[in-house]
């Protein structure tokens, strides 16, 4: 069965939070399944019914998948452990068979309608005496304060979401969180066997993250009062070790190769991570030189990383070596002004493309492995201060825009006024010269009037004068 991120599988899965995350729940209840009939809802790969079935009567864990019931039982499989394929919301079983029914990171995976058909369901399979333990991710923490989301959760729930649906149908009830936290602890010549230890706050901000709820949950006081789950992981994997300068983490390194154009997951090596003075220097060296299409090294798998200065060293068949530097690689990251790289997936990788034959590969970089809080204050907090300060920004100039409109449309309004009065002006203009035209009509009219008065006075002094001269003529011939 492959590791998709879907399911746990111990045998394949790398990352020790996960892994601790996972058996502890299971380690944590274990001893209260003594003796009993138990039902694992979403049994997944098994690893958890097994555990149990080390305690209880008979332990019984049922799958969606039958690619994981069959893998779970070719696993685990023995006489008093056996594993079903069917459904959360529909389960196979009669009313009231089982003492306890325990269901480890299932529920978010389903639709709010099948959650509460999985919770009637378990109710109605569980004898009256019996009881029932469950875990969910808190959404508020596991998603919300990271801004991640799990492809695979279909509905996750707050823990007062998860505390309503459980108080819905159970009269008792007790609830606990988990989380995966970094711890210093001192110890007696009890050491391991030590089990009461003073918890310290040495900063007066320092909580754990309730990142998990757990409820214990039944329909009678004396199922779960005896139940205790507090309870502290030793860390057996040696997560941090060293001095100041010197860190071994849970992850591991891969460099991914290619003799074409497609990589593959058989062809790859891999180291586990190891940070000196802030710089890890991974190399990877083949058996015998070997042709490559392209490589891409994964700096750290499943975990978010920020890098800089980045260096990616191949040496070639002739004994040669090709330097890259930071600019010239392609990768999943973005970039601050400062040069750091910062890779908020999970699944960080740098590629080159190489089309030679290589002996070795040498990959080095300052880097700096970060939890989800760091990861959050560090990438995601400031993407979101810097969008809020863009949104400001364009609030800003959208009143701006906003004042320059309405001043533009004051300035439309006034011209618009000028355009209606020069309009006005150009229809009295229009008049004054129709009023001059009839003018200089009359005054043509009054001209010609006035050269005709002339000229029939200019006819009648001739008439009279000619009158005159005649009778002046006259008079004189009379005289003679």
């Amino acid at each position: 069965m492959e590791l998709t991120g879907e399911r746990f599988i111990p045998q394949q899965e790398t990352n020790m939070p996960t892994i601790v995350e996972h058996y502890h729940r299971y380690h944590a209840i274990a001893p209260l399944m003594k003796g009993l009939r138990v039902l694992d809802a979403g049994s997944g790969a098994g690893y958890g019914s097994a555990l149990l079935s080390d305690f209880a009567a008979h332990v019984t864990g049922v799958d969606i998948s039958e690619e994981a019931v069959s893998f779970a039982a070719e696993t685990y499989g023995k006489d008093n452990l056996q594993f079903k394929v069917g459904s959360v919301a529909e389960l196979p079983f009669e009313d009231g068979v089982f003492d306890a029914v325990v269901s480890f990171e299932v529920i978010e995976h389903i639709s709010p309608e099948l959650q509460e058909c999985f919770l009637n369901e378990v109710k109605r399979v569980l004898k009256p005496e019996g009881f029932f333990i469950v875990s969910s991710p808190n959404k508020e923490v596991y998603s919300d304060e990271i801004a991640f989301t799990n492809p695979y959760h279909l509905h996750e729930l707050r823990i007062n979401e998860f505390k309503g649906m459980i108080e819905k149908r159970f009269a008792f009830y007790k609830y606990y969180y988990q989380t995966y936290e970094p711890f210093s602890v001192i110890f007696d010549d009890q050491g391991e066997e030590k089990k009461d230890f003073n918890l310290i706050n040495i900063h007066k901000d320092a909580y754990f993250h309730r990142m998990y709820s757990i409820a214990v949950c039944g329909n009678r006081p004396e199922t779960i009062e005896t139940v205790e789950l507090n309870s502290l992981v030793l860390r057996y994997d040696q997560q941090y070790y060293a001095t100041r300068n010197d860190i071994v983490y849970p992850f591991v390194s891969s460099l991914y190769y290619s003799k074409d154009e497609v990589l593959s997951e058989q062809q790859k090596m891999q180291t586990k991570l190891h940070i000196f003075d802030g710089k890890v220097k991974q190399s990877y060296v083949f058996d015998s030189p070997v042709f490559v299409h392209e490589i891409r090294w994964d700096p750290v798998e499943l975990g978010f990383c920020e890098l800089e200065n980045i260096k990616i060293c191949v040496e070639v068949e002739d004994g040669g070596v090709q330097t890259l530097e930071s600019e010239a690689l392609a990768m999943n990251a973005w970039k601050k002004q400062d040069g750091k790289y910062f890779f908020s997936s999970t699944d960080p990788y740098i590629i080159v493309k190489l089309d030679q034959t290589i002996r070795c590969v040498h990959c080095e970089a300052n880097m700096k492995v970060l939890n989800n809080q760091e990861l959050y204050k560090t990438v995601i907090l400031p993407v979101s201060e810097e969008t809020q300060s863009l949104h400001n920004e364009v609030q800003t100039y959208r009143r701006q825009f906003e004042d320059v409109q309405r001043q533009s449309d004051a300035y439309h309004k006034e011209l618009k006024n000028v355009e209606d009065a020069l309009q006005v002006c150009r229809n009295q203009v229009s008049k004054l010269r129709h009023t001059i035209k009839e003018m200089d009509e009359v005054m043509k009219e009054l001209l010609l009037r006035e050269a005709q008065k002339e000229q029939r006075i200019v006819h009648l002094e001739e008439s009279f004068v000619n009158k005159a001269w005649r009778k002046i003529k006259n008079r004189k011939q009379e005289k003679k």
